[in-house]
């Protein structure tokens, strides 16, 4: 026998991705996803392997993403999460630092209202029309907002005229 025929070839790049996973207990949809991003990086890049490239070419998907693919946050975090686990646990070649274009997070303020809004919101559920095509759906929308509404059980009085009251004297609604 040949002792060529004996050696086996080395695995591939996502092969050694999925089961470096496995490893780590990644689950399923974890190995799924940085799997897929692996791939549309090397895709990106005209199918060159990750260990011809660096943080340029990392730091140029990324931008690719935010810019011209208007990506969430989130979700260029897990593509940048995937690729530096690519180049850290896999090919184990230190990055160092980024300076990629990121998304911006949107900010989302909580909904507050006060117990005289409250109180206003509720008074004006009477008046909602009884009849024509959307009185039926205004009136189910409106109770549920009441019922989620009423289901806060608020026992401290709350001072209206003051700038701020305690956060357990608030009502909060979605």
């Amino acid at each position: 026998m040949n002792s060529q025929e004996n050696v086996k070839p080395p695995p591939k790049l996502l092969d050694r991705v999925r089961h470096r996973l496995r490893l780590q207990h990644a689950s399923l949809r974890t190995e799924h996803a940085y799997l897929s991003w692996i791939e549309r990086f090397i895709r990106f890049h005209k199918l060159r392997h990750p260990i011809e490239m660096g943080v340029a070419e990392i730091e140029r998907f990324l931008t690719y993403l935010a810019v011209e693919r208007h990506i969430s946050a989130s979700t260029q975090n897990q593509a940048f999460n995937a690729l530096v686990f690519l180049y850290q646990q896999v090919l184990e070649i230190d990055l160092g630092r980024f300076d990629a274009l990121r998304a911006r997070r949107t900010r989302r303020l909580p909904v507050v209202l006060s117990r005289g809004e409250v109180k206003q919101l509720l008074d004006g559920l009477a008046t909602l029309p009884t009849r024509g095509p959307w009185s039926n759906r205004m009136k189910l929308q409106s109770w549920k907002i009441a019922i989620f509404i009423t289901s806060w059980s608020v026992s401290d009085p709350v001072d209206e005229n003051a700038e701020y009251s305690e956060p357990s004297s608030w009502i909060r609604c979605r």
